[in-house]
């Protein structure tokens, strides 16, 4: 089933910061009450645990903080990493969203062990309904138990003003007639069937019929992925039934690093996404 979209920014705004600087007031966003972070592809290629920047990024100031997977080179590779990235990130906090990438899943029952969460679940919070999926069980798609749990979550949201898809592999690009192109030039994972690659799956099939009807309800929808950052820092689309697709992550082998702040000013707005250099959330 083939989807075409509209390439958008979807009002990203880049701010931008010296990096030696911590917070400069005429270039970093002031924080507000009710904001989230997400960050995604915080691995470095060995076996220091994060990206260096990002341990000194205060993440006290955030409601929560959303994960979009490879957040460490082997994420769980023993007690002592998964502990190092729970002192981190808080990874056992209700308010820690973590969508699996591949490069976290070596021992699933050591994650589950800090998160106390299944690897795909949900969560509300001030009007915004977040649904963790996990696209590393079955190459992409959703199935299963998994596709039951999704189905019961959307088939019931209510009050939700905002619904959030957070996932890891960019799903979405496979089956749209527009992005399948430019996966190779934006998905860390090239288009293909090997263990990390973005594999055609059924998102159009049986993810995305039910975030139409929820956009038709009133809603806003966003698919927030993170295995990006090798190529692009960010991007967006945004699908002609209104659906918003964004997609944020960093790499260690590039100076600039940029996370996305999710702002909301009351529980019934809508959400602001803002691309904020890290070195301002020091």
């Amino acid at each position: 089933m083939k989807r075409t979209g509209i390439i958008l920014l979807l009002g990203l705004t880049i701010v931008s910061c010296k990096k030696e600087v911590i917070k400069p007031v005429h270039n970093c966003p002031a924080p507000s009450e009710n904001q989230y972070l997400f960050l995604s592809h915080t691995r470095n290629n060995d076996l220091h645990l994060v990206d260096k920047r990002v341990e000194n990024i205060d993440f006290s100031q955030f409601s929560g903080l959303l994960l979009g997977g490879d957040i460490s080179y082997q994420s769980s590779m023993n007690d002592a990493t998964i502990n190092g990235l729970n002192d981190i990130f808080n990874l056992a906090s209700e308010n820690t969203l973590w969508a699996l990438g591949n490069h976290d899943i070596s021992d699933r029952s050591l994650i589950q062990s800090i998160t106390g969460r299944n690897s795909y679940y949900a969560y509300y919070k001030n009007g915004t309904t977040f649904i963790v999926l996990d696209t590393e069980i079955e190459n992409s798609s959703i199935t299963g138990a998994q596709l039951s749990f999704y189905n019961s979550v959307v088939d019931t949201i209510s009050v939700s003003k905002n619904v959030i898809l957070l996932h890891h592999k960019l799903m979405w690009m496979q089956g749209n007639t527009e992005m399948e192109s430019m996966i190779n030039d934006v998905s860390n994972g090239e288009a293909g069937t090997c263990g990390y690659c973005l594999d055609e799956n059924n998102f159009y099939d049986d993810i995305y019929p039910k975030l139409v009807d929820l956009k038709n309800d009133g809603k806003n929808v966003y698919c927030l992925g993170g295995d990006v950052g090798g190529k692009v820092s960010y991007f967006t689309n945004t699908s002609p039934d209104g659906v918003e697709f964004i997609a944020n992550g960093i790499s260690y082998m590039n100076n600039n690093a940029y996370g996305l702040v999710i702002t909301q000013s009351a529980i019934d707005s809508n959400l602001t996404f803002t691309k904020t250099a890290i070195s301002c959330l020091y």
